[in-house]
């Protein structure tokens, strides 16, 4: 990877509700009271961790369009945002959205094997979660990084973040992607939204591999969604290639810069 590509401390945490880096803040999640308790299949127990950072390569947030060698770069018709993938993998328009929208972009990124990689949506509506002590889980923060992407302020919203983060079932459930909002209350959450507030030009985003997910029951098909029996089984995961593959492309993304500017001069007229 050329040298000008700097590197940045991502973070793996292995602890549930002690040493767990939760994103916090003004909570996107709503904890009401609620007398009722969790039930379903037994929880996989807590195991030990590597050590509880690493230092991965990070691609460059420099919108210029030049991927690196073996890479190319992918900017959708419009020119609203572009990003990097490798270059036998492809990209494709959603014949019809699987998330709900105002008229976004919607796109499945694949594989050189065909097999689904990533989603990427724009504009998107998404209803609140509201969570309850009654079906709230432990919340895992595998890996958590800084990102310099588009995004609008706001109330319960923070520095946008690419995460790795797993909700506990009867076993593990993984996604990873960016994020500006708050991902739990006290390490514990019913939902995962990986999404970002950005501005008027995309609205509500999301680049992830899955955009929001909860825990599926144990007599429900998990689909496409990461799962796992352990936190050590998860933390392996982070030092496969393809890991490294879904992490530089995701953090890739770059939003036009002229489209932010005219959505922050709104804001201000």
């Amino acid at each position: 990877m050329p040298a000008a590509r700097s590197t940045r401390r991502l973070r793996s945490v292995a602890a549930l509700a002690v040493a767990g880096v939760a994103l916090s803040g003004c909570g996107l999640l709503d904890l009401a009271p609620d007398a009722g308790a969790a039930g379903g299949a037994a929880v996989p127990p807590v195991q030990a961790a590597p050590p509880s950072s690493m230092t991965m390569p990070r691609p460059s947030a420099e919108p210029s369009g030049t991927a690196r060698e073996g890479w190319k770069t992918y900017t959708d018709p419009a020119g609203a945002l572009s990003f990097d993938l490798p270059a036998d993998w492809t990209v494709q328009q959603q014949p019809e959205p699987t998330q709900p929208s105002d008229g976004g972009i919607h796109l499945d990124i694949r594989d050189g094997e065909g097999r689904a990689a990533a989603q990427l949506h724009t504009r998107l509506i998404l209803e609140d979660v509201h969570c309850t002590p009654g079906n709230v889980t432990d919340y895992v923060v595998l890996a958590s990084e800084p990102l310099d992407v588009a995004s609008a302020e706001g109330t319960g919203n923070i520095e946008p973040r690419f995460v790795f983060r797993m909700l506990r079932g009867y076993k593990f459930f993984a996604s990873m992607g960016i994020t500006n909002k708050v991902g739990s209350v006290d390490n514990k959450a019913c939902a995962i939204q990986n999404v970002v507030a950005g501005p008027d030009s995309v609205g509500l985003y999301s680049f992830s591999d899955t955009p929001v997910h909860g825990l599926p029951s144990a007599d429900e098909p998990a689909g496409e969604l990461k799962n796992y029996n352990s936190v050590q089984e998860a933390l392996e995961y982070l030092e496969t290639d393809r890991f490294a593959q879904l992490r530089e492309m995701i953090t890739s993304l770059r939003i036009a810069e002229q489209a932010a500017a005219i959505s922050s001069q709104r804001e201000r007229s």
